[in-house]
């Protein structure tokens, strides 16, 4: 959707902005071509009119218009002698359908208007060809609706049927409301940005995803953290067996241990591993933090566009409505001064054919509403139904901005650019995790508790046991050394009427057993310069995006400059064209043509200015800010 809003503005730009250096002189030019053309055109349609008429002479009789309800729609049949070519349209304000024949042979004995009243038709009006010869030929047939409807037409032998269906229910909402029929509940109703923000960030997948990683990071923070604290462990043992005499006539002897006491373990030295491992898992909250922000941002740039052309193609579409209705009361006089032989058919042809381009363009800009709503229906992700009250207006305010202040804004507050920063300190950490490895390691280890045993038959009498031990490693490339130290003192054991005290020291080397901490390492290392590179890369990419940014909002006010003078230009060209013509001093072509350059110009208006706005969005998600002040 940016790149179509990006590409219609530098069109609109190059366009205006020729149109402001080089108006006068083109205008001319311009006229001059529009008189050669219209003629061509003219000259081309009347041919094609005398040929088609030539080549069906053949009279045809519409011989009855057949009115048919049926559940949920109306049938129109015209029953003819013979086949006959047409072609049909909807108008709205208020709702009719158009039947034109395209030939001159078509015959009726129908009055001029013939009032029905029975399902959709509320009657039907009859045009016939001008002239003497031609007085009781169609022209074409208006079937006045009483709802807006849709039509769907074939051809059924020597008949045109023609199916009508009300496209708005007596209770429904209008086709130009993003409302949700099949969804029950009450409805929401959404005007401004800012409740379209609100809306959209509370219902987002993504922005949920995002938070879910924060809160996961935070874990990992509080595991991380967890290492630097001793280990605390409470055991209880108890032990019931039976000692077995391997003797003749010997007798077994029942017997039961028990031991209880609280084991103790902590980490004194392992290279700074424990310390840079929390600091990881704080970075990489920062980081999750950052994502969820920079998600967030994405998300409003994409509401606001969405936002700015909803309002803008609203803008438009009330344009082409006011445009059509003027339109229509053109077409109705010239068909009346044409009937009357007041204007030349050449004239007629051309009114038809400008009323038949607006009307065109009405129903594009019909369809470009709903698809503008479309978009911010989805990006606001809501279930329940919907009523948009948009504001109409978008504004305008010029801002006093440098590109140099914006690069500044961004190198500052971009969130991108952060999380780059933070995984280049991550992977620094991680290539110290990798490193600690190799060092010096302490590790201390003890026990405290009470414990005895005894036969069944003596009793149970528990006394202190407990040991205290120390152990040191360290890497030698691929292999390990390590050395320890234990001290201890236990309770006497089954039998025993004394306690043991033992010290006891250990060496030990263990032969390419750490092989895994060299490949660590050159990993470690091979991510420290991966995150490097791309600090550097997304350095370039803000800088760039900045840049463009920057330079859309320039052409933006230039296309909105240029828009604006031509603008003047086509108020004032309508406004004579309109006193030439209440003084017959200028045709309805001219009139109407006037009407639809200065629409013109209104609706590119409307789109630059709906420009303008997501250039400004665009600056400022490109300057990770919300808002530029």
């Amino acid at each position: 959707m940016g790149l179509k809003n990006r590409n219609k503005g530098e069109v609109l730009f190059n366009r205006h902005f020729s149109l402001l250096i080089l108006g006068p002189f083109l205008d001319r030019e311009r006229m001059a071509m529009n008189r050669h053309l219209r003629s061509i055109s003219l000259a081309l349609l009347f041919w094609g009119a005398t040929v088609s008429r030539l080549l069906s002479s053949e009279t045809v009789q519409l011989e009855e218009i057949k009115i048919e309800v049926g559940t949920g729609k109306t049938r129109v049949v015209l029953v003819n002698s013979s086949p006959v070519d047409y072609s049909c349209f909807i108008l709205d304000s208020p709702p009719r359908l158009i039947i034109n024949f395209i030939n001159d042979n078509v015959q009726s004995r129908e009055g001029e208007r013939k009032v029905i009243g029975k399902g959709l038709v509320e009657e039907i009006r009859s045009g016939y060809k001008a002239g003497k010869n031609v007085a009781s030929y169609l022209d074409y047939l208006v079937i006045q609706l009483s709802k807006p409807s849709s039509f769907r037409s074939e051809k059924q032998g020597n008949s045109i049927v023609l199916d009508l269906t009300p496209i708005i229910s007596e209770t429904g909402p209008s086709k130009v409301e993003a409302k949700s029929p099949m969804v029950k509940g009450e409805e929401k109703k959404i005007g401004s940005l800012e409740n379209c923000l609100k809306t959209a960030i509370d219902n987002s997948k993504a922005l949920r995803i995002a938070k879910d990683e924060v809160r996961l990071a935070e874990l990992k923070v509080r595991e991380s953290a967890r290492g630097l604290y001793p280990s605390l462990l409470a055991k209880l043992d108890r032990t019931d067996g039976t000692i077995k005499s391997l003797e003749t006539g010997g007798v077994d002897a029942g017997f039961r241990e028990t031991e209880f006491g609280l084991q103790l373990g902590q980490s004194i030295y392992q290279g700074g591993k424990f310390k840079s491992t929390l600091a990881q898992a704080r970075v990489r909250l920062e980081i999750g933090q950052n994502n969820y922000e920079k998600t967030k941002q994405e998300l409003v740039l994409d509401v606001k566009k969405a936002y700015h052309n909803l309002v803008s193609s609203k803008s438009n579409l009330h344009e082409q409505e006011g445009l059509l209705h003027r339109a229509e009361s053109i077409l109705e006089e010239v068909k009346k001064k044409y009937r009357l032989k007041l204007v030349t058919n050449e004239e007629f042809l051309n009114v038809q054919s400008q009323y038949n381009q607006v009307y065109y363009q009405k129903i594009s800009e019909e369809r470009d509403y709903s698809l503008a709503l479309l978009t911010l229906k989805q990006l606001l992700n809501l279930e329940e139904p919907v009523h948009f009250e948009i504001e109409a207006d978008l504004g305008f305010q010029e801002l006093a901005i440098s590109l140099d202040r914006c690069l500044e804004l961004a190198m500052k507050h971009r969130v991108d650019l952060a999380s780059s920063r933070l995984s280049v300190r991550f992977s620094e950490l991680g290539k110290k995790i990798a490193g600690s490895d190799q060092k010096f390691k302490i590790d201390a280890t003890g026990f405290y508790g009470r414990g005895g045993g005894a036969y069944e038959t003596e009793k149970l009498e528990v006394s202190n046991s407990w040991y205290a031990g120390i152990k040191v490693s360290k890497a030698l490339g691929g292999s390990t050394f390590s050395s320890g130290y234990t001290s201890d003192q236990t309770n006497p054991k089954l039998g025993q009427s004394t306690r043991t005290e033992s010290n006891t020291g250990s060496v030990s080397f263990s032969l390419f057993d750490n092989l895994k901490n060299i490949s660590q390492e050159r990993e470690a290392e091979i991510e420290y310069e991966k995150a490097l590179n791309e600090l550097e890369e997304t350095e370039e990419k803000v800088e760039s995006e900045v840049k463009e940014a920057y330079f859309n909002y320039e052409k933006s006010l230039i296309q909105l400059k240029a828009i604006s003078k031509e603008m003047e230009f086509r108020k004032e060209e309508a406004r004579i064209a309109g006193e030439k013509g209440k003084l017959n001093l200028a045709p309805n072509s001219e009139v109407l043509g006037a009407e639809i350059n200065l629409t013109s110009a209104n609706t590119s208006y409307n789109e630059a200015l709906a420009y303008y706005h997501i250039a400004i969005a665009s600056l400022n998600k490109a300057m990770g800010i919300e808002k530029y002040e």
